[in-house]
C-alpha cells in the first residue's frame, strides 16, 4: 500500500524555416529543458479504502474541465481518495508559476520572468453511479506588481479568485454523457492609467461551459467530442 516513484520530462524543439532573407533564421534549436519533475508518494490511510497521495515538484495540475485552472508549476499536492465509501475525494494544492514562462503582458517590469503563486482546493462527490459532483476554489498571489517601465504611472497585478461548480455524468443511456461547469471570478487588477495614475479595481465576472458526448453503437464508431 505504500508506493513512491520520481518521475521527469524533458522537451526540446527545433524549427526549420525557409530562408527568405538574411534576417530570417533558417532553422531554431532550444535545447531540452525539464517540463516536468516530480516525487508522488501514496500511502493508505487510517481507514479502510482511503488512499493518500502527496506530488512534490513540477506537476500539472487541473480543476473542473481546466477552464479556470491547469497548469504545470512547481509546488505541492496532497490528494486523498475513497472517502464517504469511496464516493467522495479531495486535493489541495500550493504552486509557484514556472519562472521561465512568458509574461502576457510584455510591457510589464521585469517582463519573461513571472512570479504568481497558485493555491487551490477541490472537492469531488459520486452523488450516485450516473452522476458526479465537483466543487473547487482558486486564488492567485501577483508578485509582478511594479510600475511599468514605459509609465510611471502605470501599475500592473492580476489577482484573481476562481470558484466552481461541475457536474458530469450520464443520460439517460450510457452511451450519452454530459458536462457543465460554473465559474465565478473575483479579484483585483489595476485601470488604464490617466494624469493621476492607474487605480485598483475590482474583478467580477462568470462562466458558463457545457458539453455533451455521445457515442454511436456501431461497430467502430469514434467517440463524439465535448
Amino acid at each position: 500500500d505504500r508506493k513512491a516513484k520520481f518521475y521527469v520530462r524533458l522537451t526540446s524543439k527545433y524549427t526549420e524555416t525557409s530562408k527568405q532573407s538574411a534576417s530570417t533564421l533558417g532553422n531554431n534549436f532550444i535545447e531540452p529543458t525539464v517540463d516536468m519533475a516530480y516525487w508522488e508518494k501514496e500511502f493508505a490511510g487510517k481507514t479502510a479504502g482511503v488512499k493518500n497521495k502527496f506530488v512534490a515538484g513540477r506537476q500539472f495540475v487541473q480543476v473542473g474541465r481546466g477552464v479556470a485552472f491547469a497548469l504545470t508549476a512547481d509546488g505541492v499536492m496532497y490528494e486523498q481518495t475513497g472517502l464517504a465509501k469511496r464516493k467522495g475525494e479531495w486535493k489541495a494544492f500550493a504552486l509557484r508559476q514556472n519562472p521561465g514562462n512568458d509574461m502576457v503582458d510584455l510591457s510589464t517590469s521585469g517582463s519573461g520572468r513571472t512570479k504568481r503563486d497558485f493555491y487551490g482546493f477541490r472537492g469531488k462527490y459520486d452523488v450516485h453511479s450516473a452522476a458526479k459532483m465537483c466543487l473547487y476554489a482558486v486564488r492567485t498571489n501577483d508578485r509582478n506588481k511594479k510600475n511599468s517601465p514605459n509609465s510611471a504611472l502605470q501599475k500592473h497585478g492580476f489577482e484573481p479568485e476562481y470558484y466552481g461548480v461541475v457536474s458530469e455524468g450520464r443520460i439517460i443511456v450510457k452511451d450519452l454523457s454530459y458536462w457543465a461547469e460554473f465559474i465565478y471570478e473575483r479579484g483585483r487588477t489595476y485601470d488604464s492609467a490617466t494624469t493621476t495614475g492607474s487605480k485598483e479595481v475590482n474583478i467580477r465576472s462568470n462562466a458558463v461551459v457545457a458539453g455533451l458526448r455521445g457515442r454511436a453503437s456501431a461497430a467502430g464508431a469514434s467517440s463524439l467530442p465535448p
